[in-house]
């Protein structure tokens, strides 16, 4: 089955896009960087519902013993830091 290129097409730009992202990225200061980082980061909490009860449900089983306080503050520092 092959992919439509409709979708092949999509898929390309958004590809190229990152990667023309990420290169522009290298130019930036550290420090802005870094404060960029914290606020994709900050915004993707906020979005990213689905993702986020998938994640605390696979720390639920990785860390039973653990606090959901724990757990949403593991997330909060993997995607902010």
């Amino acid at each position: 089955m092959t992919v439509p290129l409709r979708k092949r097409v999509k898929r390309r730009v958004r590809s190229v896009l990152l990667v023309a992202a990420v290169r522009l990225l290298a130019f930036v200061p550290l420090r802005l960087a870094l404060a960029l980082g914290t606020a994709v980061g900050s915004v993707g909490w906020v979005l990213a519902r689905r993702m986020r009860r998938q994640i605390l449900a696979q720390l639920a089983i990785a860390f039973p013993e653990r606090s959901d306080c724990f757990k949403e503050n593991k997330i909060l520092g993997i995607l902010i830091d």
